[in-house]
């Protein structure tokens, strides 16, 4: 079992041959809002846009279609 985070999920779509439309996350009311995430994203200048526990992407596919099956960064 793996959680993939927003960035990662748009490197597999984008390996998988897919151009992505649009990619965002959603807050589940009631969770935990870890304000010590934000603060320490913040403290390092990072981006704390897509901090949302439910992920959406929607993607078609991409005319340039380059496919990589085991894209690096996931698989060593």
């Amino acid at each position: 079992m793996r959680e993939y985070t927003a960035y990662e999920l748009q490197q597999l779509m984008i390996a998988g041959g897919f151009a992505v439309e649009s990619l965002f996350t959603e807050r589940i009311p009631g969770a935990d809002e870890a304000n010590w995430v934000r603060d320490l994203l913040r403290r390092s200048q990072m981006d704390e846009s897509l901090r949302g526990e439910q992920t959406y992407c929607v993607a078609g596919l991409s005319e340039a279609r380059n496919i990589e099956r085991y894209p690096s960064w996931l698989y060593c």
